[in-house]
């Protein structure tokens, strides 16, 4: 069989990325056959050409994602029929060059006319759905994500989609984050994202540099870590499946931002409350939450 890469957390030393060419075999699959690598892109390098045993993960509009093997370790291949800007190739080339302990280690970018496709190694399980009310653990997960966003503001790069999708945790409450493909998608793909950003950046009125981006990484962590506490979405439990872009834009922008609730302890409401400032100025950094008393106990 000859080696591909098929297109895109229940629950994130090479060149940097270039476009490269790659040969287009067959049109994008649907979710129904995009389980057969002949269906791929041809990519003949390293280190898509050792990808082996896909099976279909997740598949929305345009883009799926598959389970495969590189070289015997279990990842995630993602492929997206959109391409990156100079932004998210700087922001995957970072990443690939790391060996943060937080953020899930990337394996591969490839990136042609017909979109990108990127591998990321598999670790743990999202925490989508989960309810997770015990502070101390709550404080693990939120001090190791906050060192995952600290690495990422520290070379002046945003990750743009935190929500408890992109946090996978593993044995002993080991946490990274995951899913970079914020800036690659177009908008308003899908309100699960939407449902967890900032009021400034949703609400489209701030101009979106690097400051106001990673401000909004705070806020995203903040509504996530109060969302596995209480064990639903913090402005109503089925606002992100149920309502459209539009509407979640209206009720983040318009709303007072989300609160802890009474059986919070004093340093996790603290926590909360300076991570969910609708001021993006008076909102709290990853270097000043890691020294924050929920945080160091």
């Amino acid at each position: 069989m000859e080696p591909g890469t098929p297109p895109r957390s229940d629950r994130r030393i090479v060149a940097s990325p270039t476009r490269m060419p790659c040969k287009r075999v067959r049109p994008l699959p649907d979710a129904s056959d995009a389980e057969d690598p002949v269906l791929a892109l041809v990519v003949p390098a390293s280190p898509f050409e050792k990808l082996e045993n896909y099976h279909l993960l997740e598949a929305g509009q345009g883009w799926m994602s598959w389970n495969v093997d590189l070289s015997g370790e279990e990842c995630t291949l993602e492929k997206y029929q959109w391409c990156g800007d100079a932004d998210y190739r700087r922001k995957i080339d970072i990443i690939r060059n790391s060996k943060n302990p937080y953020i899930l280690r990337c394996h591969g970018y490839r990136e042609d006319a017909e979109g990108i496709a990127v591998i990321f190694e598999r670790f743990g399980n999202s925490l989508e759905g989960r309810h997770v009310d015990v502070e101390p653990m709550l404080t693990t997960i939120a001090g190791q994500a906050l060192e995952g966003l600290f690495f990422l503001h520290d070379h002046k790069v945003s990750h743009g989609n935190i929500r408890p999708a992109t946090i996978f945790v593993g044995k002993n409450v080991k946490t990274k984050i995951g899913d970079f493909t914020s800036r690659v998608r177009p908008p308003l793909v899908d309100s699960k994202s939407s449902a967890y950003l900032s009021p400034e950046v949703i609400g489209g009125d701030a101009d979106k540099n690097f400051d106001v981006l990673a401000a909004g990484d705070i806020w995203s962590l903040g509504l996530s870590v109060l969302e596995l506490f209480l064990g639903y979405y913090p402005y109503g439990k089925d606002l992100p499946i149920v309502l459209d872009y539009s509407s979640l834009k209206d009720i983040i922008c318009s709303m007072d931002p989300p609160q802890a609730p009474a059986q919070a302890s004093m340093q996790f409401t603290d926590f909360l409350a300076l991570t969910l400032q609708k001021d993006p100025k008076k909102r709290s950094t990853a270097a000043k939450l890691l020294h924050h008393s929920f945080i160091t106990g």
